[in-house]
């Protein structure tokens, strides 16, 4: 049987990868603007890079809308 990745380079240098990606992941999704998804008190929710966030549970409401017309304003915020 063979080694795994992670067993390959080691465990410390796999979670350095990992993070790097990450931070890389979600510095492209901000300068998009687009939503983080990140658990805020056991809630997760998307974060905006304007700093709104907005639960997970909420409707979104751009969800179907079609294609050229004008995005909802979310409900309470």
């Amino acid at each position: 049987m063979s080694k795994s990745l992670i067993d390959s380079i080691g465990r410390q240098r796999a979670e350095a990868l990992m993070a790097g990606a990450v931070s890389d992941a979600a510095e492209s999704a901000d300068a998009q603007g687009l939503p983080q998804v990140v658990k805020i008190d056991g809630v997760w929710c998307r974060r905006y890079p304007d700093g709104r966030t907005e639960s997970l549970d909420a409707p979104n409401p751009t969800a179907g809308a079609a294609a050229g017309s004008e995005p909802l304003e979310p409900m309470g915020g």
